[in-house]
Parts: structure tokens; C-alpha cells; sequence
């Protein structure tokens, strides 16, 4: 992860920063609009692709959202590596 300049006390100390969302469930979509919403530079990864998340990926039809469904474990470390800033869905495990 890079470092962050200042820290985040509002959603306008979003703007311009990368944030990856992980998980694209309900709160996982709801958490990519608002930064997205807040002017963050948002990625949402999910592991399934997206035939299994046709409708998590509608929803943010009118959002600017980079999608990494199914992304290789290489993909999914540099977007990790890069993020100032992860949100994670609690469907999300360890595994």
C-alpha cells in the first residue's frame, strides 16, 4: 500500500485516492457508490466473475468502477500493493 498524504476525517479526503473494495455483496456494492460517489478512484474485486455477479455489477452501472472479478492472485496483489485505501465486504474470508 502506498502512504497516505493525510489521513481520512470526511468523505472529501476520498477524492482522488485509490480505494479497492473487496467483495461485491450488498455492502460491498453499497461501500464501491460512496467512494465512488465521494470522487475515490474505486476497484471492486471479487473472486467470482461475473456471471455470477450480474446483478452486484447493474447496480453500479451509473458509477465509475473499475471491476477485477476473478482476477489472478497476481492481479489482486498489485491491486492490493497500490490501494491507498481497502474496504472489505464481511463475506469476505481468509481463504
Amino acid at each position: 500500500m502506498t502512504t497516505m498524504t493525510a489521513s481520512i476525517t470526511s468523505t472529501a479526503d476520498l477524492r482522488g485516492r485509490r480505494a479497492l473494495v473487496l467483495g461485491l455483496a450488498r455492502s460491498g456494492t453499497a461501500a464501491a457508490r460512496m467512494l465512488a460517489d465521494a470522487g475515490a478512484l474505486v476497484t471492486v474485486y471479487d473472486r467470482r466473475p461475473l456471471a455470477e455477479l450480474a446483478e452486484a455489477v447493474a447496480g453500479l452501472a451509473s458509477h465509475a468502477v473499475d471491476l477485477a472479478l476473478a482476477a489472478d492472485p497476481g492481479e489482486v496483489l498489485r491491486l492490493l500493493a497500490e490501494a491507498d485505501l481497502v474496504v472489505t465486504s464481511p463475506s469476505i474470508s481468509a481463504r
